[in-house]
């Protein structure tokens, strides 16, 4: 059972950031009139980087092999396990095996029989990997198979597959390995499948196929005539590429588009007031965290002309005194706009089953922080600077990406300057003084 494709859009709206925004003009999608092709056009600021599920790593890539492709087992709306090119399923009574019955007359989009076979080679490609200690493509994908602890894998005829396990848990429906096609990419191993490039039409059994790719413009997605589930309303799906968030509202407001994924905090609040235009404001399994250089903590060593910019970010008693130095609600309300919650963990609590609060975090407190940096040897010179143990002043250097100017502002750069650095992959360097 697939979730209807708009419900499956808004749920990956904020995978990159803490919150996210789906903003659509009313009765954009009108009901389809018998000779009309019904057209839903998504917009993002995200440039899909790839049609090969193994080769993405962008949401919008996630996205495509998502319509395309179904998971042996699919995801329910509280991540429960429900049927997807497998139809249902019974564990061993020894608990260490799986036998999963494969939906009876599925078809690939192509019309060729979708079997058994398709789901143990698309299994057995990360299988190799797994046991050749390594990974298919950018290894976003198969872990989860090793996590599982599938060990064998066995398809006797064409609607069983068995999957063994080294123990009896149900980790095994957190596999996130698409089924695609033995007799269209069945000459290739793993490692020619991570580099292998996946062109429009695609063949797939998802409720539609990718059609057509033009890079930094858009894709375009066609219903799958043999889809085994509910029809969705819309007969093709775009989602269509912009350089900036500003171009995307603007077609936005212009009805050039249905559907605009994550603009930003502004955007979203002045949109709220146009009439004829709804919002969507929910929570998202992504965060946005400051990273510690802390290369030579364990040797004690660092790289020539590389490394942290200072020796006391491998001490661990400075690194936390630096966590009460961070206020993460000012930075909620300034950078996102109030439209987010502070972290404690890199699991956001939207993700219950595994968000566990921790029972001591970091809270923002200047002069908690300054009193943990002077317990753990760090004074001030006459000058008020804090020095490391050597007696240096102590330098600290932010990088952050320039894919999104949430991170910039994140880092406190001006935002000067900021309209056209989305547009470029590179990292910029701001350098402040711990005072």
């Amino acid at each position: 059972m697939r979730t209807p494709v708009r419900l499956r859009l808004a749920r990956l709206l904020a995978v990159l950031g803490l919150t996210g925004a789906l903003l659509l003009p009313a009765l954009a999608l009108p009901a389809r009139a018998a000779d009309t092709k019904l057209v839903l056009r998504v917009g993002t600021v995200q440039d899909l980087d790839s049609l090969n599920p193994y080769a993405t790593i962008l949401v919008v890539g996630y996205e495509a092999f998502q319509l395309t492709y179904n998971l042996l087992v699919d995801f329910g709306p509280n991540l429960e396990p429900v049927p997807g090119y497998a139809d249902k399923w019974v564990r061993a009574a020894d608990g260490k095996s799986w036998t999963f019955h494969i939906r009876e007359g599925m078809k690939w989009s192509d019309g060729k029989p979708a079997t058994a076979q398709d789901a143990c080679f698309s299994w057995g490609l990360a299988l190799a990997a797994i046991a050749d200690e390594t990974n298919i493509g950018e290894g976003y994908l198969d872990p989860g198979l090793k996590d599982a602890g599938v060990t064998k894998l066995e398809c006797p005829n064409d609607t069983t597959m068995i999957a063994y396990t080294e123990d009896a848990s149900e980790r095994i429906f957190q596999v996130y390995l698409p089924i695609i096609p033995k007799h269209v990419w069945g000459t290739n191993d793993y490692k020619a499948m991570g580099d292998a490039k996946f062109e429009a039409p695609l063949v797939g059994t998802g409720p539609y196929t990718a059609a057509e790719w033009q890079t930094s413009q858009f894709a375009r997605f066609v219903r799958n005539p043999n889809y085994w589930g509910a029809r969705g309303a819309a007969d093709e799906i775009v989602i269509q590429f912009f350089k900036s968030e500003d171009t995307m509202v603007q077609a936005l407001k212009a009805g050039e588009i249905d559907y605009a994924r994550a603009p930003n905090a502004e955007q979203l609040k002045a949109l709220q007031a146009v009439t004829g235009m709804k919002t969507v404001v929910g929570a998202a399994n992504g965060w946005t965290q400051l990273a510690f250089n802390g290369y030579g903590a364990s040797t004690g060593k660092t790289i020539p002309g590389g490394g942290p910019s200072t020796k006391a970010l491998l001490d661990p008693a400075f690194r936390d005194a630096l966590g009460y130095a961070i206020d993460k609600q000012v930075l909620v309300d300034r950078v996102l706009g109030g439209f987010g919650d502070p972290g404690t963990t890199t699991i956001p609590p939207v993700i219950g089953k595994w968000h566990v609060e921790p029972t001591a975090p970091r809270t923002f407190g200047i002069e908690l922080a300054k009193q943990k940096l002077d317990a753990a040897g760090y004074k001030l010179d006459a000058d008020g600077r804090r020095l490391d143990k050597e007696g240096k002043p102590i330098s600290l250097r932010l990088l952050f990406p320039d894919t999104n100017a949430y991170y910039a502002k994140s880092a406190g750069h001006p935002p000067n300057a900021l309209q056209d650095q989305a547009r470029k992959p590179r990292q910029r360097a701001a350098e402040t003084r711990q005072t």
